[in-house]
């Protein structure tokens, strides 16, 4: 149980029986990666996962549906190799590069700004005006 202000709230585990376990281990493995971890509490609660490159690292439900990804794979980002990325599209990117999940100034090769991060980026999403955001879920 976890105490917080006049309030006990209890934990619920679930384990890999659970659909609440199955539909978050199908999230992993949509990616390529492996969920390590026997149970699943909350989107907050940390688990332990091997990435699509074989590292295990410990990130949340919630910080992986939000894009972030592998940090070991993260500092291995070579950042020229993105700059070349976004030329080859014609786009133009007026930031600096400061990690995976910040996000950065574009202009598409049509002249629309907008924002985007590298983890977005590398999934191939669009130019929000050019691609209205129905087609940039994914």
């Amino acid at each position: 149980m976890f105490f917080t202000k006049n309030k006990v709230t209890k934990v619920v585990r679930f384990n890999s029986d659970s659909s609440n376990y199955i539909c978050v281990q199908n999230s992993f493995n949509k990616e390529k990666w492996n969920l390590i971890t026997k149970y699943y509490e909350t989107s907050e609660t940390p688990l332990i996962v091997e990435c699509n490159n074989n590292h295990l690292i410990s990130i949340s439900y919630q910080q992986f549906m939000l894009g972030y990804g592998c940090e070991i794979c993260n500092k291995s980002i070579d950042v020229n190799k993105f700059k070349s990325l976004v030329d080859k599209k014609n786009w133009k990117l007026f930031d600096t590069f400061q990690g995976p999940h910040i996000k950065m100034n574009f202009m598409c090769d049509k002249e629309h700004l907008f924002q985007m991060n590298y983890t977005d980026f590398i999934k191939d999403k669009k130019c929000n005006t050019c691609y209205p955001s129905i087609f940039n879920k994914n």
